[in-house]
């Protein structure tokens, strides 16, 4: 839990993902702040958002987190697009929004999923739709649904065997095939 008076505790309360990554550490993304917890060592590192650090987060409220297996951690922000994290913590990366570049820029909404597929390409979910997202982070596509709202904010993201489940407010969960980028609503039982 949070506590002002430890430094070694949570940034805040409000958690919204937890991810372990390949070198044992687990991942803590909060409202306001990315904790790097060491089991260990029973140790809490926080990396909080908009700090006057200039290589930490640039952003006061963060979405998603995605740790990747070279030790990368993407940032999914609430208004500043993606900031990429080294494996300590500094930030090595950044992928901005853009509200003039709608179908190429990310948009000045939350990033609330990151998901990355066996090609290397990252699927953001955000309040706004789906985007695609080279490897490098430098330059983010849209993707539309066919048959769903542009703007369908997507929550949740998850690729299994070539599809990405896509999940989000008011649409349901929808499917997208990989390869031929067909996508159609799940039509659960």
């Amino acid at each position: 839990q949070h506590d002002p008076l430890v430094p070694d505790s949570l940034g805040d309360n409000a958690i919204y993902e937890i991810f372990k990554d390949h070198s044992g550490l687990i991942w803590i993304c909060s409202e306001h702040s990315i904790s790097r917890y060491d089991p260990g060592q029973s140790a809490v590192h926080t990396i909080f958002g908009e700090s006057s650090r200039r290589d930490g987060l640039t952003d006061a409220s963060v979405g998603g987190i995605l740790p990747l297996p070279d030790g990368r951690v993407w940032v999914g922000l609430g208004k500043n697009g993606i900031d990429v994290l080294d494996p300590t913590g500094v930030r090595a990366g950044v992928l901005r929004s853009d509200p003039s570049r709608p179908a190429t820029a990310l948009p000045e909404t939350f990033v609330d999923a990151l998901v990355r597929a066996e090609s290397g390409e990252v699927y953001a979910g955000t309040n706004r739709g789906l985007y695609r997202v080279d490897a490098l982070a430098r330059q983010a596509t849209r993707l539309t649904l066919p048959g769903a709202d542009a703007n369908l904010p997507l929550y949740v993201l998850l690729i299994q065997q070539g599809t990405l489940w896509a999940g989000g407010g008011s649409d349901g969960l929808w499917e997208v095939d990989l390869s031929s980028m067909r996508a159609a609503p799940t039509a659960v039982p």
